[in-house]
């Protein structure tokens, strides 16, 4: 019996660009969310003492890093989908990445979380 492989049942239907491109944008929403909250936590850190702006730089550092990830992600996903969707072969799922890019965002809010706890103390 000759089941349907994954990798060579890609539609080719109007909905699924679409998709696709919805997809992208939210990916892109996401980055370009962390990257204004580094920018307004660099701003904040203008007015701190020396040990606070260092503190609050690296977080800010980490958070813009984060988001750039997210957008070079964004964009070699959009393009990998699109290039199987318009041939036809290979695959569009991509199970690993938004569990390393969560990952990657649960370990910067845990940082911004420690620095702000030692700001207080």
């Amino acid at each position: 019996m000759g089941g349907l492989d994954a990798e060579q049942h890609v539609s080719q239907k109007p909905k699924d660009f679409f998709a696709n491109e919805r997809n992208f944008i939210h990916w892109m929403h996401m980055a370009v969310t962390m990257g204004s909250v580094a920018s307004l936590i660099t701003t904040m850190a203008q007015s701190e003492d020396e040990v606070h702006r260092k503190a609050t730089l690296v977080t800010s550092t980490v958070l813009l890093v984060s988001g750039c990830f997210f957008a070079i992600y964004a964009l070699a996903v959009f393009f990998m989908r699109r290039q199987a969707l318009t041939t036809r072969q290979g695959s569009v799922d991509e199970p690993w990445g938004p569990l390393i890019l969560s990952s990657l965002l649960g370990v910067s809010l845990t940082l911004i979380l420690f620095v702000a706890c030692i700001r207080v103390v």
